[in-house]
């Protein structure tokens, strides 16, 4: 294992988590319609690019998951995707 006072753990740590290049963040996109209940047009819309797809460009991680890498990490933009049971 590393000796953690060598500085490893700085120097191999990833960073934070980029999500900017599959998402579309033209400001015309980053605002709530306000039609749907519970959307208001105060909430963000972020949007993924038309082209990305999923395995290719990006992951989907369960809650648990994103919230500890997120902890853990940080990230430069949060993207959510709301589903319905």
């Amino acid at each position: 294992m590393p000796d953690p006072n060598d500085g490893h753990f700085e120097k191999n740590h990833p960073g934070k988590v980029s999500n900017a290049d599959v998402l579309n963040l033209d400001e015309k996109y980053l605002k709530g319609t306000g039609k749907l209940k519970g959307f208001e047009t105060e909430v963000i819309d972020t949007y993924l690019h038309k082209n990305m797809r999923e395995k290719t460009n990006y992951e989907f991680w369960s809650e648990d998951l994103w919230k500890f890498v997120k902890s853990r990490y940080d990230c430069d933009h949060e993207a959510k995707r709301f589903y319905h049971k």
